[in-house]
């Protein structure tokens, strides 16, 4: 079983509580939109600020600057970031970058449900062709030269990431 299968598995419950919790807004409501992006805000910042100082992650393209001119088309400020707790541990960041690079895969389909009226940069910036392949192999690639210990780790950054976006959505209700 590859890593992001076994990380997959381990997170499952934390990512479904993210996806209910994301599913109430309703995209196609200004108003709900823009508490959707908020919330998205609330938690992408502080999760990009993760990755931003660490070291051995892929390249990787940060969103932060799309979601702030998204919710300036709608006229409302960027939000101040909620706290990610921080781990020290190299793979901490593999496990922060796997929730935001799936979270493209979601937006892929959540941009369908915005209307062409409103300003979707932020969940229109999917992935490459073939981008979200490499990260798999990758993220793999490292957890077998890490080990369990590893593993777990990036099992933490995911974790908390989840944790991160769940309490963003509380902020920022629908």
């Amino acid at each position: 079983m590859s890593a992001v299968t076994q990380l997959r598995a381990r997170t499952s419950k934390a990512h479904d509580k993210v996806d209910a919790a994301f599913s109430a807004y309703c995209l196609d409501v200004k108003a709900s939109y823009e508490r959707f992006l908020l919330a998205h805000a609330h938690a992408l910042i502080a999760a990009e600020g993760v990755l931003a100082p660490a070291r051995e992650l892929p390249v990787w393209r940060p969103r932060a600057d799309l979601l702030a001119n998204d919710l300036r088309a709608l006229g409302v400020e960027m939000p101040d970031p909620l706290t990610i707790v921080a781990d020290s541990h190299p793979a901490y960041p593999w496990g922060v970058l796997y929730v935001l690079e799936g979270s493209r895969l979601g937006g892929r389909v959540l941009a369908d449900r915005v209307p062409a009226s409103f300003p979707a940069n932020y969940l229109r910036a999917v992935h490459t062709p073939g981008e979200w392949r490499a990260f798999r192999s990758t993220f793999d690639a490292q957890a077998t030269a890490g080990g369990d210990a590893w593993l777990k780790h990036a099992v933490i950054g995911a974790e908390a990431c989840f944790d991160l976006y769940q309490r963003a959505a509380a902020v920022s209700p629908p």
